[in-house]
C-alpha cells in the first residue's frame, strides 16, 4: 500500500498542479474576456456618446439655421416695408413738385435732355408725356434746336417722358415711375445681398 500511497500522492500532486494550471488559465482567459468586454463596452459608450453628440450638434445647427432664416426674413420684410414707405413718400413729393410749375419745368427739361442723348438729329422722335405735361413739353421743345419731335399725350404715368425713334427701335423711359422702379430694384438687390 505504500506504493499506492506514493502513487496517490503523485496523482494528487499532478492533479493539484493541473488544477492550478487550469485555474491560472481560466483566470487569464477570464481576465482577457473581461478586458475585451470592458473595451467593447467603452467603445459602445463612446459610440453612443458620439452619436448623441452628433445628434445634438445637428439639432443645434438646425435650430440656429431656422432662427437665422426667420431673422433674415423679418429683416427683409422690415427693410422692404421701409423701402415701400420711402417710395410712397417720394410719390407724394412728386405730386408737390408737379404743383410748382417752374420747378417741374426744369426737371422735365433735364429729363428730356437726358433722353435725347444718343438720338441722331436727323431722326424723327416721338415723345410721350402725361396729358398734363403736353403744354409744358411743347414750351421746352420750342427752345430745343435740331431735334424733330412729335408730342403724344398718351403716357399713363405721373411725370417725366418716354422718347422713341420713329421705328421704335430705340426707346428711352425717363418717367418718374421708371426711375423709382430702377431704384427699388437696386435697393432690393442690395437687401438680398446683405441678408442672404
Amino acid at each position: 500500500m505504500a506504493g499506492n500511497t506514493g502513487l496517490l500522492e503523485s496523482i494528487e500532486k499532478a492533479a493539484e498542479k493541473e488544477r492550478a494550471t487550469i485555474k491560472r488559465e481560466a483566470e487569464q482567459a477570464s481576465a482577457e474576456i473581461l478586458e475585451k468586454a470592458e473595451a467593447e463596452a467603452r467603445k459602445i459608450v463612446d459610440d453612443f456618446k458620439n452619436e448623441k453628440d452628433i445628434l445634438l450638434i445637428t439639432e443645434t445647427s438646425r435650430i440656429k439655421n431656422k432662427s437665422r432664416r426667420e431673422i433674415q426674413e423679418k429683416l427683409f420684410k422690415l427693410k422692404n416695408g421701409i423701402l415701400d414707405e420711402s417710395i410712397s413718400l417720394v410719390l407724394k413729393d412728386i405730386d408737390e413738385i408737379r404743383k410748382d410749375r417752374k420747378q417741374y419745368k426744369k426737371i422735365l427739361k433735364k429729363l428730356l435732355e437726358e433722353s435725347l442723348v444718343g438720338f441722331d438729329d436727323s431722326v424723327k422722335l416721338l415723345i410721350q408725356v402725361n396729358k398734363k405735361d403736353e403744354q409744358l413739353i411743347d414750351e421746352i421743345l420750342r427752345n430745343q434746336q435740331g431735334k424733330k419731335c412729335k408730342i403724344e399725350s398718351s403716357g399713363n404715368f405721373l411725370g417725366g417722358l418716354v422718347v422713341k425713334d420713329s421705328n421704335e427701335k430705340k426707346i428711352v423711359y425717363n418717367t418718374f415711375e421708371s426711375r423709382l422702379d430702377r431704384v427699388k430694384r437696386q435697393q432690393i438687390s442690395l437687401l438680398t445681398k446683405e441678408l442672404f
